[in-house]
């Protein structure tokens, strides 16, 4: 069943959290974290809805 997504939210497991300090800092300083801001609520999810 389709959900449209209405915001990023890190999963309770995510393994962002259990990354040692300096990859975690790395990872902000790079352009995954502008992907993740910019890009993903861009994306028109209902397009894809019948895929679900």
């Amino acid at each position: 069943m389709f959900v449209p997504n209405s915001h990023q939210q890190l999963s309770l497991y995510d393994s962002f959290k259990d990354l040692p300090k300096y990859l975690q800092e790395y990872l902000l300083d790079s352009w995954a974290d502008t992907f993740q801001e910019i890009i993903f609520p861009a994306i028109d999810e209902e397009r894809f809805a019948v895929l679900y």
